[in-house]
């Protein structure tokens, strides 16, 4: 789903104690970008796809991606702070210290990309149930028709 910066997300009662709890690892440079796509994990250890965001991450470099570890239980965020080091310039993760579910991960994540102020914001989920390759084709759509 993209989401043009104009529109706005509440934050909400919970954005105050979880900002507060947040371990965020930016990247190195967020201002300005196209796109930030925000991808919520939760003990993803043993499916998570991470040639296949490498492999993106090597052709696509105007997206950026900020996942958020919804307190996963296992070493998820140990991988994804592993691919953020590797992808510095392009990924950005977020861990919340508890899971607070799906829904919860994904509007933390947006806040936070939205700090950034980039053109779009998307999400997208971890297993990768809608190929990456799509994405790019989703953005110009939107751009033509916003």
């Amino acid at each position: 789903i993209l989401i043009p910066n104009a529109c706005s997300i509440s934050s909400g009662p919970k954005t105050s104690f979880l900002a507060k709890s947040n371990t965020v690892i930016k990247m190195s440079d967020p201002t300005n970008e196209k796109t930030i796509v925000v991808v919520p994990c939760y003990n993803e250890e043993l499916r998570f796809p991470k040639r296949n965001y490498l492999n993106f991450l090597s052709r696509d470099s105007g997206i950026k991606f900020l996942f958020v570890d919804d307190g996963s239980r296992d070493q998820t965020f140990k991988i994804l702070e592993g691919l953020r080091q590797e992808n510095s310039n392009q990924v950005g993760v977020l861990k919340l210290p508890i899971n607070s579910g799906k829904a919860e991960a994904v509007r933390q994540g947006l806040l936070k990309a939205f700090e950034s102020k980039p053109e779009f914001v998307a999400f997208w989920d971890c297993d990768l149930a809608t190929p990456l390759e799509l994405l790019p084709s989703f953005i110009e759509i939107f751009k033509e028709h916003p």
